[in-house]
């Protein structure tokens, strides 16, 4: 149940602030406050208050006193336990979509890159429940990033590799795996 005052809107602006912070320190390097600023385009209140409630669980935080700079920098990257779960299903999407592209091409099953989409999905959702975070709230945002994020990056990929394609073939193969999902459903 949502907080009083809190509806479907406030959630989804602030899901969106949360994933547009985790793409800029989707790279794994320290970033400053400045730099995530300017690359979401949030305001100085929403960021602030966006990476205190992500930090320590999705990010980590390091303060630069050795530096001697003034005003002493920030810094922010992705949760290294994280990092290297995005890295891997990441990686491992673009090397299968590009092993697949010509698989449309060829095949009486179309639906069958999907399939391994989602199959791919799951698998990055047992990598993360195979972590050691205890925390509900940190298993809530890692899924929302890691393996919802992982799942709308691979159709994505997989909407270029259509567009690739000519208009009459792409809408055959788009019939096709609607035929084919149907299928499934029943």
């Amino acid at each position: 149940m949502a907080e009083r005052g809190v509806g479907s809107y406030q959630i989804n602006r602030a899901k969106k602030s949360a994933s547009l912070i985790l793409n800029v320190l989707k790279d794994g390097k320290w970033h400053r406050f400045s730099e995530i600023l300017k690359a979401t385009g949030l305001s100085t209140a929403t960021l602030s208050k966006h990476l205190k409630m992500l930090e320590g669980k999705l990010i980590q935080k390091k303060i630069d006193i050795e530096s001697g700079e003034k005003p002493i920098p920030i810094y922010y990257r992705l949760n290294p336990n994280l990092q290297k779960t995005v890295d891997i299903w990441r990686n491992f999407l673009l090397s299968h979509v590009e092993r697949s592209g010509n698989f449309w091409l060829k095949t009486d099953k179309p639906e069958k890159p999907f399939q391994s989409l989602a199959n791919l999905t799951i698998l990055a959702f047992i990598d993360l429940l195979k972590q050691e975070q205890p925390n509900k709230e940190y298993f809530e945002q890692a899924f929302q990033y890691s393996v919802l994020g992982f799942f709308e990056e691979g159709l994505k990929l997989l909407k270029q590799k259509l567009e690739t394609l000519e208009p009459q073939k792409r809408i055959g193969i788009l019939e096709k795996i609607e035929q084919n999902l149907a299928g499934v459903k029943a």
